[in-house]
């Protein structure tokens, strides 16, 4: 693990693509996490790298196990358990991968307005 400090917007695609896996973390003890946005999730997405994520409703809003690994928030066992499985199975996460790429079509910022309007016509 590397902790690469500062860096700017339009170098986050490229880090992102040449990561390993994709941790991305959420702990049950933060306030209105169950109705928080995953947009960083959307991030690793699009960056065709095996994700690994907190099982909440945001996450399994854009995620299936067909496309990420899911944790249990605040439980390290089921976040190494998670971390192993990716690193034990590198083909099945690289298809995982390539599942989330191909589905974050879906949550283009035109696409998520248009469903907004939608919604609010009804």
């Amino acid at each position: 693990m590397h902790y690469l400090g500062y860096k700017s917007p339009k170098q986050i695609p490229a880090i992102l693509k040449a990561a390993d896996l994709l941790l991305i973390t959420y702990s049950l003890h933060y306030e209105n996490v169950m109705y928080s946005s995953p947009l960083k999730l959307i991030e690793a997405m699009a960056s065709g790298t095996p994700i690994i994520t907190a099982d909440l409703p945001g996450a399994r809003h854009l995620l299936s196990e067909a496309e990420a690994y899911f944790y249990q928030p605040d439980n390290p066992v089921s976040l190494q358990a998670a971390i192993q499985a990716a690193i034990d199975y590198p083909g099945e996460a690289r298809m995982k991968a390539q599942r989330a790429f191909m589905r974050v079509a879906e949550f283009d910022w035109q696409k998520r307005v248009a469903k907004i309007i939608a919604f609010s016509n009804q």
